[in-house]
């Protein structure tokens, strides 16, 4: 689930500036609102197929597409407690707990189990719920997160998965944890020499019951957010998010060395597409909780003014050092000049990609997918990485 509430999160920030304006912010101010987190724990208690015993993305996917309401609810509804076996009931996919009709100041500093009660958060309309005494308590429909589409991108297609990062966001990849389990943070993982010789062997001669295409071969999911260059071996590598805590590797994060499937990571690669967050009957259209429909072309434009407004900042930044420096070493000044002209041609680009979105969305085309709308997608020339986008928070449980 990681991977869909990290695109969720990019969607909100790109949505909310559709003009670029990065720096003041002049939207409406609902990315703002806390992170959409998916709860596992109601995975757990109402999709036994997947549960603590293994799974694919896939699956989770389908089921929260498909389930009450539309979508998953957020992990406030139901904090994981790594437990199976509960009942899918009203109680246990959403609840809150509050102070009973007899509740007293004194019994309640007593430590009276019975001053306090849990019930059922609505899933479709607000209520009011007896508390404290004689008082009411308003309950509004749990949030959640929406999925429309889902699917696989093709095995082995290296190019295919940095595309799809590029164009919507990180993606669940399958792969092999052994070397994961002692790595400390320090450098790219990959495997042994003997490993990736078989491994590479697969790939050209793939037999049934190999290393590639053994149905044990791969036993965890994470979520590939980016890619890159290691700076001082050259090494070509992945960056890819885990969810064993902040405890492990580098903060939750690391590498794994890009091109050759180690580990397997580029056998079993899959993308999600949400259909919307928040709260789908909200009494408060305004409200920051409030339902809000995942919008592509808005998502577009809002990234290519991210890059538009990171040249101009580029260009502006030399322009700025020339003005207070008084003058510019030669170096300094090709380096501004080069600056300048890559920022034009930034936004000469940006532009055209633009007026192209604009006359797509006017002239309708019926596409089936978001996936055909996003193919020719060509890549840019910079490495990619959304480490700093994705939801600051890991726990102890596997990516379902």
């Amino acid at each position: 689930m990681h991977t869909l509430q990290d695109r969720i999160k990019i969607a909100r920030y790109l949505m909310s500036h559709p003009d670029g304006n990065f720096l003041i912010d002049t939207s409406p101010n609902r990315h703002l609102a806390p992170d959409y987190v998916a709860s596992l724990q109601v995975l757990l208690n109402c999709f036994n197929a997947v549960a603590c015993h293994g799974g694919s993305p896939a699956q989770a996917w389908k089921w929260a597409a498909d389930f009450e309401g539309g979508g998953v609810p957020v992990e406030g509804c139901m904090p994981y407690a790594a437990e199976e076996g509960r009942a899918c009931d009203a109680v246990n996919i959403c609840q809150n707990c509050m102070g009973t009709a007899n509740w007293t100041a004194d019994k309640s500093a007593a430590g009276d189990p019975g001053q306090y009660h849990c019930f059922a958060v609505p899933s479709d309309a607000p209520r009011n719920e007896p508390c404290f005494g004689d008082g009411i308590c308003a309950v509004q429909p749990y949030p959640r997160l929406g999925v429309d589409k889902f699917g696989k991108i093709p095995k082995l297609d290296e190019a295919a998965v940095r595309k799809e990062i590029a164009a919507r966001g990180p993606v669940a990849c399958a792969l092999d944890a052994t070397a994961m389990l002692a790595f400390d943070g320090v450098g790219v993982l990959e495997d042994s020499p003997e490993l990736a010789a078989a491994r590479l062997e697969d790939r050209i001669h793939p037999t049934v019951g190999s290393l590639l295409n053994s149905k044990n071969a791969t036993d965890h999911i994470v979520e590939v957010v980016g890619w890159g260059v290691d700076a001082a071996t050259g090494v070509e590598f992945w960056e890819l998010r885990n969810s064993w805590g902040e405890y492990w590797s580098d903060g939750g994060f690391a590498r794994v060395r890009r091109g050759r499937n180690d580990l397997l990571l580029e056998s079993d690669c899959e993308w999600v597409l949400p259909s919307g967050w928040g709260v789908p009957l909200s009494a408060n259209p305004h409200s920051r909780q409030a339902w809000q429909t995942y919008d592509a072309d808005a998502v577009d434009r809002g990234a290519l003014a991210m890059v538009a407004a990171a040249a101009a900042l580029e260009a502006s930044r030399f322009e700025r050092a020339k003005l207070e420096g008084g003058s510019l070493t030669a170096a300094t000044s090709t380096s501004w000049w080069l600056a300048s002209f890559c920022a034009v041609v930034f936004v000469i680009v940006v532009t055209l990609l633009a007026l192209l979105l604009d006359n797509r969305a006017n002239q309708k085309p019926a596409l089936s997918s978001m996936s055909q709308q996003r193919q020719g997608v060509e890549l840019p020339a910079f490495s990619t990485n959304l480490k700093n986008l994705v939801t600051p928070r890991r726990s102890g449980y596997s990516e379902l």
